[in-house]
């Protein structure tokens, strides 16, 4: 018996010591992200996938609101305690450059990681100098929803592919209506809106906001038909009031949701919210065109932080969620937005999930030879993120009725052409 119990506790050590010495070498990685909602449920579930895969891996998600995340990550990237893997936009991610996210090269290089299969106007967003500091994960391309019903109704023809700008207007004053003579707007016949602005402007342009979104010298929106495209937007509300003011608009809610609008200008993060209309039927339309087709191509990644004592672990997260896997499960099981895979992208699944839309429309300036990828507002430099908060606060006084684009961006331009010079 006494040699049964040795041999027995012989044994149960051994064990023991096998699990402590794999608990010794599990590695934990700090995903910092800024979902919601049914997003972080999505989350949840990829790091269960991964984790199944990766046993020798645990994910700890710090989840952080939209509006707290990027103060409370500069904080932490300046402290030297940042997360292991983060999520920035395109312009933080320059902001931060080689001092808060480190370059995935040699990580691409040794894997013989293919970022071909990424389109090529949302990868070169996240690379500078040949160093690539992210792996995309979403493009915040635009299209435009339109109410069927309204259409219907007015007889009003549906937006064709070839539309420009100026039959946008001249749709939305035939769908914009006083319906008991009140003297007030009941519907609204379409809304642009001021947010991320430059596909419109590239439309009429050619051109983004400077002359080299990676290595600004001169900003572009002083030029005519930059100041043009800025005043037609705003004339959609001021001038022709087709588009609700400030103060109408706060007392709206949902516009499009809500039948008061008839078309609205929005990304694809809202079809989940579409999804759920009853009232009427909706569809999809490109973006118009006025000289040129343009569209949003920058968006969010995913990069590693200099932080990380990790980054071989946490590029095989990085990898993972950028990859088929991750596209798939965002971007068609909880739609949040343009994917930035091929093969995703071209998939029926994602393509047709909305019945009787065709979702290309998102995809229109990266499908068209000549078309305009824009990078929203700031260039992607170190200092990028600042000009685009300065950028965005500049406009305000035109978007408010209060100036022309003329008087706004002479008043604008001098501001910003000192920050790139810092």
């Amino acid at each position: 018996m006494k040699k049964i119990f040795s041999i027995f506790m012989s044994v149960l050590l051994l064990l023991l010591s096998l699990s402590v010495a794999n608990a010794a070498e599990k590695v934990t990685l700090r995903v910092y992200t800024r979902y919601w909602g049914e997003l972080l449920k999505g989350m949840e579930k990829l790091v269960a996938s991964f984790e199944k895969l990766h046993p020798e891996i645990d994910i700890k998600i710090e989840n952080v609101p939209w509006d707290e995340y990027r103060t409370k990550l500069d904080a932490m990237i300046a402290a030297k305690v940042a997360p292991d893997i983060i999520f920035p936009t395109a312009q933080w991610t320059f902001a931060y450059g080689e001092q808060g996210i480190l370059p995935l090269n040699d990580f691409i290089k040794a894997d013989k990681f293919n970022i071909d299969r990424y389109f090529k106007q949302v990868m070169d967003c996240y690379i500078l100098d040949g160093k690539v500091y992210g792996l995309p994960n979403d493009m915040a391309a635009y299209a435009i929803f339109y109410n069927k019903d309204m259409f219907d109704k007015a007889g009003v023809a549906y937006p064709q592919d070839n539309w420009t700008y100026d039959d946008f207007l001249s749709t939305a004053q035939k769908l914009t209506k006083d319906f008991n003579g009140d003297g007030r707007i009941d519907q609204f016949g379409g809304i642009l809106g001021t947010g991320d602005i430059t596909p419109i402007v590239a439309s009429f342009t050619g051109k983004q906001v400077f002359d080299n979104m990676k290595n600004p010298k001169k900003f572009l929106y002083s030029e005519p038909d930059a100041i043009e495209a800025l005043q037609f937007i705003a004339d959609l509300v001021w001038k022709y009031h087709v588009s609700p003011r400030p103060q109408e608009s706060a007392q709206m809610g949902d516009l499009f949701m809500t039948g008061k609008t008839a078309m609205i200008r929005n990304g694809h993060w809202m079809i989940p919210d579409y999804k759920t209309i009853k009232s009427f039927k909706w569809g999809i339309a490109p973006l118009p065109v006025k000289k040129f087709v343009a569209n949003v191509v920058d968006g969010s990644c995913w990069s590693i932080t200099t932080s990380s004592k990790h980054p071989k672990e946490a590029w095989e997260f990085v990898k993972y969620i950028c990859g088929p896997v991750g596209q798939k499960l965002f971007m068609i099981n909880y739609e949040f937005g343009t994917p930035t895979l091929k093969a995703v992208a071209f998939s029926k699944e994602w393509q047709f999930s909305v019945p009787g839309c065709d979702k290309k429309a998102f995809l229109n300036a990266v499908l068209t030879k000549g078309g305009i990828g824009t990078i929203n507002y700031g260039p992607l430099t170190r200092t990028g993120a600042r000009i685009q908060d300065e950028f965005l606060a500049g406009l305000d006084p035109l978007w408010l009725g209060q100036k022309s684009a003329k008087d706004t961006i002479e008043e604008l331009a001098p501001k910003i052409e000192k920050l790139l010079t810092q």
